[in-house]
Order: C-alpha cells, then sequence, then structure tokens
C-alpha cells in the first residue's frame, strides 16, 4: 500500500481510521437535555450576500481613505514642511548676481529643495524672502510694499 504525504498527514495511512464508540453516560445525556435546540439561521439570498459585501467593501474603502490622509498629513510635516528643517537643508542664501544665468541658476537650486521638502506656496515665499540678502533683501522689502494691497504673495 503507497501511502501518499497528504493521506499520511491526513492520517489515512492507518487502518482504524475512526476510534470504537464509547457508551454515552447518563450523567451527559442529562446535559444536553437542558440546552435548547439550535435553530437554523434563516436563508440568505444571494442578493443579500452581495448587499452585504458591497457594505463592507465601502466601510474599507472609507477606512482605506481616512488612513490615507493622515498618512499623507503626517508624511508632509515629516518630510520636512517646517522652516527649522528648511534651513537644515542649507539653502543658499542670494544677494545680488550680475549676471541673469546666476540668478536663474539660484532659482533652479531653490525649487530643488522645495520639491524635496514638499511645502505651500506661502511656505515657499517666505522663505525664499527670509534668504535673501543685502541687495535682492531690499528689493523685496520694496516690492513687497508695493504689491501688499494685492493680497497674498506666493
Amino acid at each position: 500500500m503507497t501511502v501518499t504525504p497528504l493521506e499520511w498527514v491526513l492520517g489515512r495511512d492507518r487502518v482504524d481510521i475512526m476510534p470504537p464508540r464509547r457508551a454515552a453516560s447518563s450523567q451527559n445525556n442529562q446535559a444536553n437535555d437542558d440546552i435548547p435546540p439550535v435553530e437554523g439561521l434563516p436563508p440568505v439570498s444571494t442578493e443579500g450576500i452581495y448587499r452585504y459585501l458591497g457594505t463592507l467593501a465601502g466601510l474599507v474603502e472609507r477606512q482605506a481613505r481616512a488612513v490615507g490622509t493622515n498618512v499623507q498629513g503626517q508624511s508632509s510635516s515629516s518630510r520636512g514642511s517646517s522652516f527649522d528643517d528648511f534651513k537644515k537643508l542649507g539653502p543658499p542664501y542670494f544677494s545680488s548676481a550680475t549676471d541673469p544665468t546666476e540668478a536663474e541658476a539660484w532659482i533652479l537650486k531653490m525649487e530643488k529643495f522645495f520639491g524635496v521638502i514638499d511645502c505651500s506656496e506661502e511656505q515657499k515665499a517666505s522663505y525664499t524672502a527670509f534668504i535673501l540678502d543685502k541687495e535682492a533683501d531690499h528689493w523685496w522689502r520694496m516690492t513687497r510694499r508695493l504689491l501688499e494691497d494685492q493680497g497674498p504673495i506666493t
């Protein structure tokens, strides 16, 4: 007789598959008499099952969105959108440039910094204004005074 691994695990390689029956005790029968009979579950239609699964899927989706929103909120703050984290990156100060390509290179470098910290447009304007120095800072203060009446500067 050849026994497969599955038969061996299930114990089908043995001759005695089931142990012999034991006589039921009278105590056991009396205890079972006190238990009410199990009532069958009402029949459930396929439509009811699909409706239940749809509700369950909606709840899972809503939970996933809530977790995703929380994670996104945490990730933006953990990625360093605070001013201290911005300063830790060591952004280059800008005072003046005689060549337009110098100014453009500085702008491109700043865009790289902002791409890393994922901050709002208002934060970008505020952080950039902070690292302007000398002539560039003077120019920004004058320009800001002229533009303040037009709304937020971004």
